[in-house]
Formats: C-alpha cells, structure tokens, sequence
C-alpha cells in the first residue's frame, strides 16, 4: 500500500488503537445518551485514545491530541468543541435582559474560552504522533490532510449580521450568542491555522462533509 496515502496511515492507528472506529457523535460527551435527530454515521478513531496509550507506553505527558481521526481521499483530523452546555451554564442568559456590562462579561467569558483552545499544537502533535506510529515521515508534506473543527452550533459568519447583533443585543437570545460564539471561534482558528485545508462545520453536516471533502 502506498505509504503516502490517507488510508496507508489510518489504518496503521486504526491497528495500534485497543478500541476500533466510533461514530463522532460519542466522542461528544454532553451527545452520549442525549443523540441529536441527526446522528453521524461516519467512524472515526478516538485519537485521544492513541495519545494516551503512545504517551503511557513512552512515559511521556507533553502531547496535545485532536479528537478524532477518519479520511475518505484525505487524512482529516477532527476537533470537537460544543457551545451549547457553555451556554446554558451562563447564569446571565438566564436574565431577561442584559445590561451592558452583562455583555461585555459574557463576550469576554466567549473570547477566553475559545482563546484557551490551542488548535496549531493539537493539529502538530497529532501529525508527529501519526508519523511515529506509521513510520511515514512526512505526513503534512506527503500525505493530504484537513483540520475539521466541528461544533454543535450553526458555524456560518456573517460579519454585518454579527455585529449588528452585537450592538443590539439587549433583547438577547440563545440563538444570537451561538453566532457570537461561533465568530470568536472561527477567528481565533483562522488566526492559528489560516484558511488552507482548515474547516469549520457543525457536527450535524460531518457525514456529508466527509463525503464531499475528505
């Protein structure tokens, strides 16, 4: 098999991984038990996994590690990070209105949690730990690869609609700080890892992206 194929790799950690492939959906915790109308069929390995099994067996502790892999043309590694929990945790969304002052605490609550994600370290890691287990030394030059970020949020930007929302946001709704959310995020990946073979999905289109782009 051609060493410089997304499957050639993929089913090298496929062989190291104790666990097989899961469905995306259950490598999202606030999903398990509590499945969307639509769940992901697409299988994927649970990179986390890997990493721990690599770090325990080596006695090591620095890796940072995507959270899934998967490929159809292309080897795509998975992050998944929901919004919805962190938003019904707000006690400020539970007012009927917002002061000033409550936006400017939940916009900077958004912008720090989505600050702390380290995307370019997890993507990095994640190929170096590829490499070690495939034997292929090359994996972001010789093999193609997609950075997926998926979210349980509507993640479409539409930068004139976002900020007028953020100047009208008194009357404020669940709905337009998921949009919120979802611009602070994008722009802190695009900041880290640009726009080539980056994308940013919502975790119910992943089957259809995979068959389309991966």
């Amino acid at each position: 098999m051609d060493m410089n194929s997304a499957k050639y790799v993929f089913d090298c950690i496929l062989k190291y991984s104790d666990n097989g492939t899961v469905s995306l959906c259950l490598l999202h915790k606030p999903c398990i038990g509590n499945f969307c109308g639509k769940p992901q069929q697409t299988q994927v390995i649970d990179f986390d996994s890997i990493k721990e099994k690599w770090d325990k067996a080596h006695k090591i502790s620095s890796h940072s590690s995507v959270d899934a892999l998967t490929y159809n043309n292309k080897l795509c590694f998975v992050e998944i990070k929901g919004w919805k929990k962190f938003l019904e945790n707000q006690k400020l969304l539970k007012k009927n209105s917002l002061t000033e002052k409550d936006e400017d605490i939940l916009r900077d609550k958004i912008d720090r949690q989505s600050a702390s994600y380290d995307y370019q370290k997890k993507l990095l890691d994640s190929i170096i730990l590829c490499e070690n287990i495939s034997g292929q030394n090359n994996i972001s030059k010789d093999v193609p690869i997609l950075f997926i970020l998926v979210t349980d949020i509507n993640p479409r930007i539409n930068p004139i609609e976002s900020f007028a929302e953020q100047l009208f946001m008194l009357a404020s709704t669940s709905t337009s700080w998921e949009k919120i959310c979802s611009e602070t995020m994008y722009n802190h990946l695009k900041s880290q890892l640009g726009t080539d073979n980056t994308f940013f999905i919502q975790c119910n289109k992943f089957d259809d992206f995979i068959k389309k782009h991966g």
